[in-house]
């Protein structure tokens, strides 16, 4: 009611707007009256069309059975719209006492106009027929578009679980063997490194399956992973972070840099006698996050970017970083001057403003 309210309220403004134009008195009953009871006619139409639309939607097959039911409708659904028009008009009549009841018939049977208006309501059906299908289409649009992002989400959910499961034990695997080579040579050392190890994994647990956090959160994790290599590894593994300070707070996907870190350390830093450094370093670039992962071994380690070997978790973050940001970011691999990688990702600022 309230859109064909607005649509006769717009053809009405038309009607007294020409009237006035040609400087003619305003036909109060034509201009007016009559105009709002044809539109009402509509109106009252809708919902049966409705109907028609749901019953034999074009959106759905068998589509030619379904169009040869709205041609056998449309010519019916007019003329109704045109008799409904002047039964009311006659009513109308009849209650301002212009004709009595028992003149209706004839009154009908003479109206003017009556082939025209009907194939102007012929056509009209059309239109309210494709603004129903039109509607009916966005929301079957939105509906899947909303069971795509839900799908999405799922999937990036089900690639961290994955990305866990798959470091995790990696990780434990070399942590608990460093422990038991200092048990007996370093037992406070052995201690040292296992409650590291155990802070690690409560951080990594009371995450839960968040799916951003700041960046400032995500490099304490790598701190912490960090600590325990350099206990594990000694002198050999030296750490570094290059953080803008006006960085921390953007959010980054979790367990973003863990696997990039752990890449760096075990197929950089480990294979070199002498070891080596990572670095961690972070800007902020117009609507980017810049975050580089870069290993350099003290002595040549044979290492190939983007080998084979390269890399637990690294396909899978590719992945996560694919269904995040579509084609708006960047991941690349590149050895650096001298030996060594470096791991580039750039970040759009726009993306998962809840981080916490």
């Amino acid at each position: 009611m309230g859109a064909w309210t607005l649509v006769g309220t717009i053809f009405i403004a038309q009607n007294v707007a020409r009237e006035m134009a040609s400087r003619r008195a305003i036909d109060w009953e034509n201009d007016v009256f009559n105009e709002g009871v044809y539109w009402l006619a509509f109106a009252v139409l809708t919902p049966l069309l409705v109907w028609l639309c749901r019953r034999f939607s074009l959106v759905s097959a068998p589509r030619w059975r379904h169009l040869c039911a709205h041609l056998l409708a449309s010519p019916a659904v007019a003329a109704l719209q045109v008799l409904l028009y002047f039964v009311c008009l006659g009513l109308a009549a009849i209650a301002v006492q212009r004709i009595g009841a028992a003149e209706l018939p004839a009154w009908l049977i003479h109206r003017p106009a009556l082939l025209v208006l009907t194939i102007t309501a012929f056509w009209k059906y059309w239109v309210i027929v494709a603004l129903i299908h039109g509607i009916a289409y966005a929301r079957l649009y939105a509906r899947e578009h909303r069971a795509a992002s839900e799908l999405r989400e799922q999937l990036i959910g089900a690639q961290l679980h994955q990305l866990k499961a798959r470091l995790q034990p990696h990780f434990l695997f070399n942590a608990l063997n460093g422990i038991a080579v200092l048990m007996r040579d370093e037992p406070e050392r052995a201690r040292t490194m296992l409650v590291r190890l155990s802070q690690l994994l409560r951080s990594v647990v009371e995450a839960g399956d968040e799916q951003v956090v700041a960046l400032r959160k995500e490099l304490e994790l790598v701190q912490q992973y960090l600590e325990i290599q350099q206990m594990r590894f000694g002198d050999r593994l030296q750490a570094a972070l290059d953080v803008s300070p006006d960085a921390l707070q953007y959010p980054v996907p979790h367990f973003l840099l863990q696997p990039l870190v752990e890449n760096a350390v075990q197929h950089g830093v480990s294979r070199s006698e002498r070891g080596g450094t990572v670095t961690i370093r972070v800007r902020h670039e117009g609507p980017h996050l810049i975050i580089h992962v870069i290993d350099v071994p003290n002595g040549a380690t044979g290492r190939v970017a983007d080998s084979p070997g390269a890399g637990i978790g690294l396909t899978t973050t590719r992945a996560r970083l694919d269904r995040l940001y579509g084609d708006d970011h960047e991941f690349s691999m590149a050895p650096v001057d001298g030996g060594g990688t470096r791991v580039t990702l750039r970040l759009p600022l726009a993306e998962h403003l809840d981080a916490r």
